[in-house]
């Protein structure tokens, strides 16, 4: 152990990197397995092939999917006239029956080394959209009634495809590409969280658990006409490294954008319980350091141009820092300098500040944010006011962009989150209905993409039942 300390504790300093290496050690193993029968490989096609085999394989087993269900599946759908009947045995039932998958590959692989581009390209596409195959012309076409998501789902092509992609669009999200195309192009709709399996028919294809929701369902969110933003709100109650941020980047087009909360750890001015209670000051209050090392930096490398707004939620603030406004203006003027020196070379990322105390809304606030490049978060929740008595801190911005987060529905109170969630729970139909407000934000959208300003908007199941109904409702209004 002498001299060895170091090397065993560094894990501690990175949370990316495990424990041991028995992972790594376990992703290896089948190369150590198979490295002495590489080496008499009749030939050296032969063994081309079997380096082959494997790559696509450990790409299918990388994304998820069971390896032998992907090849049956892949395999019999490459009955085609395109490809040369020699290759094949005399029925597919034989590819199934008589397990003969490994002989028909390496016949493929060997004869017709270019089609092995197309199972890594075909891979993909069976994780985002049913329209596309190995040889670019759609070999499953949807049928008529594929929007009918009860036949859509019945299929034996789509029943296939969900036992190995994770989470598939909704086929009705489609009949909103009409209406996405009448929206100002910089207008970005999201939610708050994508993991509600109430959205089935919505935004998923079928029932899904939360759990895999949360993990796989954002490639199937974005693919949704109307949703091309999404509130990542989990960085608000811990930091997320830029790894993790680049997980959530690899899933969505380059067209995506995220809004991404700053850690309560930076901006909330108390430590707090796991019950919400303030039990002491919070050292490490709106820090600098902190915000650029713990939140700036890892959405920054992680999402690269992917990140569209980061937003500074200060949570309810003391008597002691609410009665001392020019120290703690001062103290959010200096954190947002750092911010935006840190974003220098992205000019495009919006920095916006939402707050939870109606007393911070006045002309002090604005001249903080205006200072340094910044523009105040809309939130539209029981603890502030209704969204015309904060629009005027938009006019005194002007010009500048809108960054909305329709949170909670007003008639819950200020900590109703919990009794909106009962009410709404499965959160897949508007139950509590909120026109005034959606019907001013819709003027607002407008009124400010009209002027060639960008608007980011997430709403929350909270804000009426259902948000990717809401965002409908919304859409529609602006479109009208």
């Amino acid at each position: 152990m002498q001299g060895q300390w170091p090397k065993l504790v560094c894990f501690v300093e990175n949370g990316d990197w495990p424990l041991s290496n028995n992972l790594c050690e376990n992703v290896i193993r089948p190369w150590v397995v198979g490295r002495m029968g590489w080496l008499f490989a009749d030939t050296v096609a032969g063994a081309h092939t079997s380096a082959n085999l494997y790559s696509l394989i450990e790409t299918v087993r990388a994304n998820g999917i069971e390896p032998y269900r992907y090849l049956v599946w892949l395999f019999a759908r490459l009955w085609d006239e395109r490809m040369p009947a020699r290759y094949w045995p005399r029925s597919q039932a034989t590819v199934v029956r008589r397990g003969c998958l490994p002989s028909i590959c390496h016949r493929l692989f060997r004869s017709c080394p270019v089609l092995f581009k197309y199972p890594l390209a075909f891979l993909r596409a069976c994780m985002t959209s049913m329209q596309d195959d190995l040889f670019g012309n759609a070999l499953l076409q949807p049928s008529t009634d594929s929007l009918n998501p009860a036949a859509f789902r019945a299929s034996p092509e789509v029943s296939a495809l969900r036992g190995m992609a994770k989470v598939l669009p909704a086929p009705g999200a489609r009949e909103w590409s009409t209406l996405a195309r009448q929206l100002p192009a910089q207008l970005r709709f999201g939610v708050s969280t994508w993991s509600y399996p109430g959205w089935e028919g919505l935004v998923w294809d079928g029932e899904y658990d939360s759990s895999t929701l949360s993990k796989h369902g954002l490639g199937a969110y974005r693919q949704h006409p109307l949703l091309r933003t999404v509130c990542v709100d989990r960085t608000f109650w811990r930091p997320l490294t830029a790894s993790q941020y680049a997980v959530y980047a690899g899933q969505v087009d380059d067209d995506f954008r995220f809004v991404v909360k700053c850690p309560a750890s930076i901006t909330d001015a108390q430590v707090r319980s796991e019950e919400g209670r303030a039990r002491e000051a919070n050292p490490v209050f709106l820090d600098l350091p902190l915000a650029i090392q713990d939140f700036v930096r890892p959405a920054l490398e992680g999402l690269g141009a992917k990140l569209g707004v980061l937003v500074f939620q200060l949570s309810p603030l003391p008597w002691g820092w609410l009665s001392r406004p020019a120290t703690l203006f001062e103290k959010l003027g200096r954190m947002l300098a750092a911010v935006r020196e840190a974003l220098s070379a992205h000019g495009a990322v919006i920095v916006a500040v939402e707050v939870r105390d109606p007393e911070l809304l006045g002309q002090a606030l604005v001249d903080t944010l205006k200072a340094h490049g910044a523009t105040f978060c809309l939130g539209l929740h029981g603890k502030m006011p209704p969204i015309e008595e904060q629009l005027p801190m938009l006019r005194a911005l002007w010009p500048g962009p809108l960054v909305c987060r329709w949170n909670l529905n007003r008639i819950f109170g200020a900590y109703g989150y919990a009794d909106a969630q009962k009410k709404h729970d499965p959160f897949n139909a508007i139950l509590s209905e909120d026109l005034p407000t959606r019907a001013v934000l819709a003027r607002t959208i407008r009124g400010i993409t009209g002027a060639g300003q960008p608007a980011y908007v997430t709403v929350s199941n909270d804000a009426e039942g259902c948000a990717p109904l809401s965002i409908q409702k919304l859409a529609q209004a602006i479109a009208a």
